[in-house]
């Protein structure tokens, strides 16, 4: 991989995982404020940890490149 892609790769990985940290932010204090089923928050916080985990799995697999 030349540095050009990976360098497009970093710019994305950084951007996403930023998204992701507002979002923790977001969307249970802002999205979820009226909701008042606990079933919500539970499926929010589940796909933002299988998006964590993944991410994290993606990110470290270019660690060898």
């Amino acid at each position: 991989m030349d540095k050009k892609q990976l360098k497009k790769k970093r710019i994305f990985w950084v951007l996403w995982l930023v998204a992701l940290i507002l979002s923790a932010y977001f969307v249970p204090f802002v999205l979820l404020r009226d909701v008042n089923q606990i079933e919500a928050s539970f499926l929010f916080w589940t796909i933002f940890a299988v998006l964590a985990i993944i991410s994290t799995i993606k990110i470290t697999s270019y660690w060898s490149e």
